[in-house]
């Protein structure tokens, strides 16, 4: 057995951003203890920290490019009120620009032009209720709203020479439509219109400006890679299949299209040159990627990786050799990647038929052993093998996890992400619990030592389960979970609420069945001891979401165990936050599920 916090004896990456013309790495990654900047020219042994804070993360950035200084995207203390700071040389302090910690400045690598000048950014500064689109230029450091139609607006990629921008509309949670942005008269027009519960996303301009790629499933169940021809408004089809396409970068140096797709829960990295290049893949390990980008020449790729047995990482892929390494990351002891476990993929038949798949991981001890159900969030994401201390510390505890993708979920098509929209705590649950019936049918399994331990949406369903299907868990961790529906609708971000109606459902129109969908409703139900875990600034599951949950328990004579991070928001940006929740929430299902 080793000590829990081997475990987590890693350094988190966020993001590995090149800069344009050199071997320099810009990493967002914790190696302060805090999501900082730090320089990295690959090959040398340690990065240089650029940013020192220590109640802010630094969330994305704007590498420096020819002579334009570098654009910070920062957050303080997990209100995710992205405020936009420029660095303007190395060793200086950065400067807040748009000084509105009220309102939201979010910028992607996609944003950027291509000569580095203008920063597209959506921002909720000018009406909380909507994102509106402005364009910072790094010359002036001035910034300006070009669009503003009271929608929520994400930004898209700039055509080559700037006098376009695409501009995604997402009309509710899964339903979007793109428009283009004419810079130079300010005024757009609905280029992709949109079909219910189909998304389309632009993603990156050919070289000549005379079309771009955008990932959709308008035509199609899972999300497709595809081209829009400019002169001609025609759709060619790239990449279609059963699986979803998911990053998409290309390379103007070597006019080469790279994408991974999401094949079972695990990415697959494709790629061909553009206009005279057949199809290739490199191989890459069971897990995900994150924030892929071109590296200067267009020869390699560098990426975030995480799997099962493999934490967050840097890795490049080679397209000539289709060989990838590891070149930042990995455990700081000696643990080694084969010693950790990887989930079994299982599929079990719901209520009504549907189709569940789930991730199994079983511990390597005999005899019946205790499982934990881990529910995910979202509820639009899905479970996918990335690393996991605390589930490596159950298993090494010969504990089991069950993590289910029930209806909702991603990643299994579009007619599944919709059963969930105005269904919380319904089919879902259901869907739970028969995975639940699944688990009580195999041998190896000790039904009275099961439980339930989820976050944000997660959280929700974890609830739901103590309160409306007790009597299958002995316990549960509960993190950001909504306990009240109502409460909750009212209570998220302004911008998010014009999306929950349909997602969700209206606080006051459908008040009855929101309350009778709510675990506070159900409180008394709740026997098994309950560990809750909140952050004070969360935006999205606001603190008296699990207030009101431990006041109701504690009412009632119910062992509840309260953990708040007064520095934190929806999730963990300090590191030794991450481990003391982490350990807490483990170290609670150790002891209610080892026997005595």
């Amino acid at each position: 057995m080793r000590d829990f916090e081997e475990y987590f004896a890693f350094h988190r990456y966020y993001a590995a951003i090149p800069e344009q013309r050199s071997g320099i790495l810009y990493l967002l990654c914790d190696l302060s203890g805090q999501f900082n900047l730090w320089k990295y020219r690959i090959g040398r042994e340690c990065p240089e920290q650029l940013t020192f804070f220590e109640e802010k993360s630094v969330g994305n950035i704007a590498p420096p490019v020819n002579g334009y200084p570098m654009v910070l995207m920062v957050d303080e203390q997990g209100t995710e009120n992205h405020q936009l700071y420029v660095l303007e040389k190395e060793g200086r302090w950065p400067v807040n620009i748009t000084r509105r910690n009220d309102a939201r400045h979010e910028f992607s690598q996609n944003n950027i032009s291509r000569d580095g000048k203008l920063i597209a950014f959506g921002s909720t500064r000018d009406n909380p209720r909507y994102r509106n689109i402005y364009i910072l230029d790094r010359e002036t450091l001035e910034f300006h709203k070009v669009m503003d139609i009271e929608k929520w607006l994400h930004p898209g990629p700039f055509s080559p020479e700037n006098r376009y921008l695409l501009v995604t509309e997402l009309l509710d949670a899964n339903t979007s439509s793109i428009h283009l942005l004419d810079l130079s008269s300010g005024e757009h027009r609905l280029l992709i219109p949109p079909k219910p519960e189909s998304i389309v996303e632009p993603q990156t301009w050919l070289p000549d400006g005379n079309g771009f790629f955008f990932s959709t499933n308008q035509e199609h169940e899972f999300i497709a890679l595809a081209l829009y021809e400019m002169g001609t408004g025609k759709i060619q089809y790239i990449d279609t299949g059963d699986y979803d396409v998911e990053h998409v970068i290309f390379s103007y140096d070597s006019n080469v299209l790279a994408w991974t797709i999401n094949d079972g829960g695990h990415n697959r990295l494709f790629f061909k040159k553009w206009y005279n290049g057949a199809r290739e893949e490199i191989p890459l390990p069971s897990g995900q990627v994150w924030n892929m980008l071109f590296l200067p020449g267009g020869n390699e790729i560098v990426f975030v990786f995480s799997g099962a047995r493999y934490p967050f990482s840097v890795w490049i892929a080679n397209l000539e050799s289709k060989e990838t390494k590891m070149i930042r990351g990995g455990f700081l002891t000696d643990i080694s990647p084969d010693e950790l476990s990887e989930p079994e993929s299982i599929t079990y038949t719901s209520f009504d038929g549907l189709k569940i798949q789930a991730w199994l991981y079983r511990p390597r001890t005999n005899g019946k052993v205790p499982v934990v159900v881990y529910p995910h969030g979202g509820p639009n994401w899905q479970f996918r093998p990335s690393y996991s201390g605390v589930f490596q510390y159950l298993l090494d505890n010969g504990i089991g996890i069950f993590a289910p993708n029930f209806r909702g979920s991603t990643g299994f098509g579009k007619s599944f992400i919709k059963l969930i929209n105005r269904d919380w705590g319904g089919g879902e649950l259901r869907d739970i619990e028969e995975g639940v019936k699944w688990l009580l049918k195999q041998d190896w399994v000790d039904p009275k030592r099961i439980a339930v331990f989820g976050g944000s949406f997660g959280g929700f369903a974890t609830l739901s389960c103590l309160t409306r299907l007790p009597q299958y868990f002995c316990c549960g961790v509960d993190m950001m979970g909504p306990s009240n529906l109502v409460t909750f609708a009212k209570s998220v971000p302004e911008h998010w609420k014009p999306l929950m109606e349909k997602l969700l459902g209206d606080p006051e129109k459908d008040y009855d069945f929101l309350m009778e969908r709510s675990p506070i409703t159900y409180i008394e139900n709740i026997k098994a001891p309950l560990l809750v875990i909140q952050g004070a600034n969360d935006p999205r599951v606001v603190k008296n979401e699990s207030d009101q949950l431990v006041n109701a328990l504690k009412s009632r004579g119910i062992e509840v165990e309260y953990i708040v991070f007064e520095d934190e928001g929806h999730g963990f940006s300090k590191r030794r936050n991450m481990i003391k929740a982490s350990k807490a929430a483990a170290e609670f299902l150790v002891k209610h599920l080892k026997p005595e």
